[in-house]
């Protein structure tokens, strides 16, 4: 009796402990499926540097900011991978990551300067690829130490998402091309439009729109016209959904060209981007707002839509 009592006791425990390993596992596995809504593919360049491979993660915080850390912890962890190089194992390291709004900007250290341009462009490609996933970033900016990304003519890249980099071929993410485009400017009097055609050689990171906005920026190229945006006047962002194409710039833009009529100047941004067949409507902002009035007359808070009424010929090519 003694031992078959103390083989029933022996099975009972045999039990307890395999059910509480069954809910420990079970708990385990609800913790890891909840967790996966947040996991994050990982960009690695290949071992030739020349694509990218990606490794899912599954972060165990739900934190935002905790989930950052995990991600660049786990870059530095697969660093001596054979089959795989971290983005951050190349002579440049993370110094910082900032999130605002859903811009997420990541300064890189000075070593940034020193990499290669393919490992550059591949490098800039698995961050943008990676840190696009976490939940809350729709678009990444680079500095290093504090300074903007510049491309390689020195215009600042900006805000990029995982939509601007082809897949795998590394010498396809830093492509340029020409495109012509349509860009209105104000005649020497202020009154009027006038339009011309500019051959542009732009990096094809950067959207149409934007190269727009930096070329109406930038001003003409003829004499017989002049500039209708005040050239310290940076863009914040610029971006098209549903036909409307949003831009944002910033304060400086306030402060209007001399003698150039407040409508002369919306007209010429309005129009030009109107060029562009998917925008049919412009809003403009500063630096996220809407509630200003451009010249004491142009309501910033109102779609504007092409008007050619303005415009006094048929412009020439620059």
């Amino acid at each position: 009796m003694i031992r078959l009592f103390r083989n029933k006791k022996r099975i009972l425990m045999l039990l307890l402990v395999s059910f509480l390993c069954l809910t420990l596992a079970a708990c385990g596995k609800k913790k890891e499926d909840d967790n996966k809504d947040n996991a994050v593919d990982i960009s690695f360049l290949n071992k030739n540097h020349t694509g990218l491979e990606t490794t899912e993660f599954i972060p165990k915080s739900k934190d935002q900011g905790m989930i950052i850390q995990e991600v660049i912890e786990q870059m530095h962890k697969s660093s001596k991978s054979i089959d795989r190089v971290s983005p951050l194992s190349l002579g440049s390291d993370i110094v910082g990551v900032y999130v605002d709004n859903g811009q997420a900007t990541i300064n890189m250290d000075a070593g940034y300067y020193n990499l290669s341009p393919t490992d550059e462009i591949l490098i800039r490609a698995a961050l943008v690829r990676t840190f696009t996933q976490v939940n809350g970033i729709d678009g990444v900016s680079i500095t290093i130490m504090s300074v903007p990304l510049e491309d390689t003519y020195g215009n600042p890249v900006g805000s990029m998402n995982a939509d601007m980099f082809l897949d795998n071929e590394g010498e396809e993410i830093n492509n340029y091309t020409e495109t012509i485009f349509q860009l209105y400017f104000a005649t020497l009097d202020g009154q009027y439009l006038d339009h011309t055609t500019r051959t542009v050689r732009y990096n094809t990171n950067n959207s149409l729109e934007k190269v727009v906005v930096e070329e109406l920026i930038k001003g003409p190229k003829d004499g017989d016209i002049q500039a209708v945006i005040n050239p310290d006047t940076r863009i914040n962002s610029v971006t098209t959904t549903d036909g409307i194409c949003y831009v944002d710039l910033s304060e400086e833009f306030m402060t209007p060209v001399e003698g150039v009529r407040p409508e002369v100047t919306i007209y010429a941004l309005v129009n030009s981007l109107s060029e562009i067949s998917d925008i049919n409507k412009v809003q403009i902002l500063i630096n996220g707002e809407s509630s200003r009035v451009y010249g004491e007359v142009m309501d910033l808070n109102t779609l504007y839509e092409r008007n050619l009424d303005m415009v006094v010929n048929e412009g020439v090519s620059q």
